[in-house]
């Protein structure tokens, strides 16, 4: 977004300078230099367009630092003289400068980490704006104080009252920097055991308490490892709760010995050699022989192909019959144009007319009905039963309600209301429910007529 805004500005003052600037440069040279005299105008406003980009750019991006650097240094000198307050007034003016597109994207980089180096002391002393901590954030990926940044966002953390999908996605970059923080990861970990959450949030917390072997390995085992065996799953959450299984009670359960087999195969394929390959290798050591071999024997249970499978299955084949077919035609290429003429002789021989046919108009093809209508999203969640809620909480409203199915397992579920015949319908229609105060935003997605 950043790089657009910055192309459309100056390409904006490009177009505008430029009928003034082409009329001076052809006025000179057609009235004072060159009189009576030929020579391409387009060519020469084509030059001055090409000339004139580069130099609306630079005047931009002068614009844009000195204005940045006077914002920086007032804040700088605010905060010196602790001004918190004032100083916090120069991060809306700095955020819109950013927004502006003045700046190009390279020097915007390099002014947000001058700026997160300028403002630390006040992001750290202010961590209940959201702003702030995105800023610490960046500077604990920056290396920017990363320490500092690190247990300011930790102290944050661990002080709040409600965990929410934000304060855990936080936790999750802490512990990403900071793998062996068990403080942090037991946290989250008593608080999703105490809930039973087992959503992918929870999973990233117990998979990082599996790996060091913690004292609520048990009960994570006790949520999730029934769920996990029924699905086959092939993560890196399953291979820790498959280790650690084998090593407690769940050590003679032929579903953890198999899946500990599978693993151990796929990551020595694989050629990994990580802590994670080398538990599950640790437990797959003390697998009986039989067990093995008759593992290798069943082979893993081969998943019914997909339409989408299917379908790229038979185009492959299509293609290698397209090839085998031009590989033979280049190797008989005589023979072939032989058959060719004289199947052409032979149609034309068949198709002659005996006598000249009056000719009938063509039949004028019916107009074909609209393939395409336009509908509102509403609202886009990952979780099957909020989604299922709030087209509930729509449908009681009166409206035509449909709920998308996310395309990838990892995807979100997309909820649509209405059917119109245009994008114009659709917006009217979208303006006068948000109006209604029946949804809050909406945008218009087109969608072809099954």
């Amino acid at each position: 977004m950043s790089t657009f805004r910055w192309f459309t500005l100056r390409l904006f003052w490009s177009a505008l300078l430029l009928p003034p600037l082409a009329f001076f440069l052809l006025w000179i040279l057609h009235e004072i230099f060159f009189k009576d005299i030929y020579f391409p105008d387009v060519f020469l406003v084509i030059v001055a367009a090409l000339l004139l980009f580069p130099l609306v750019s630079f005047a931009l991006t002068s614009l844009g630092r000195r204005r940045f650097d006077f914002l920086q240094e007032r804040g700088k000198s605010l905060l010196l003289t602790e001004r918190g307050d004032a100083a916090a007034a120069t991060l809306p003016l700095l955020r819109r400068l950013f927004d502006s597109g003045l700046l190009a994207p390279r020097d915007q980089e390099k002014c947000q980490q001058a700026l997160r180096r300028t403002y630390f002391p006040f992001y750290a002393g202010h961590l209940e704006h959201a702003h702030a901590r995105e800023q610490l954030l960046a500077a604990l990926r920056e290396g920017v104080r990363a320490e500092e940044a690190y247990y300011a966002l930790k102290s944050y953390v661990l002080s709040q009252p409600q965990l929410t999908l934000g304060v855990a996605g936080i936790a999750e970059e802490l512990l990403d920097y900071k793998p062996g923080d068990q403080a942090l990861a037991n946290f989250f970990v008593r608080h999703f055991l105490e809930n039973r959450s087992t959503h992918y949030r929870a999973e990233y917390f117990y998979a990082n308490h599996l790996s060091h072997d913690g004292g609520l390995s048990e009960a994570i085992l006790d949520l999730c490892l029934e769920r996990i065996l029924g699905r086959e799953r092939k993560d890196d959450f399953a291979a820790w709760c498959c280790a650690r299984a084998f090593q407690s009670k769940w050590g003679a359960d032929p579903g953890v010995r198999r899946a500990l087999f599978h693993f151990d195969e796929d990551y020595r394929l694989a050629q990994r050699e990580d802590d994670l390959a080398r538990a599950v290798a640790a437990c797959a050591r003390l697998l009986s022989p039989e067990e093995i071999a008759r593992w290798r024997t069943e082979g893993r249970p081969v998943p019914p192909a997909t339409l989408k499978q299917q379908a790229q299955k038979w185009y492959v084949s299509a293609r290698e019959w397209v090839w085998q077919a031009l590989t033979w035609l280049r190797r008989h290429r005589a023979a072939a144009l032989a058959g060719a003429g004289v199947l052409t002789v032979l149609l034309l021989y068949l198709n002659w007319p005996s006598r000249p046919q009056e000719e009938t108009p063509a039949p004028q093809p019916a107009a074909a009905e609209p393939q395409q209508y336009f509908s509102l999203q509403v609202s886009s969640v990952r979780e099957r039963l909020r989604a299922n809620r709030l087209v509930q909480g729509l449908k009681s409203s009166g409206l035509e309600v449909r709920l998308i199915e996310p395309q990838t397992p990892a995807g979100w579920f997309a909820i649509r209301v209405g059917r119109y015949p245009s994008q114009e319908k659709a917006q009217a229609a979208g303006d006068s429910l948000k109006t209604a105060g029946i949804i809050q935003e909406f945008l218009v997605r087109s969608e072809e007529r099954q």
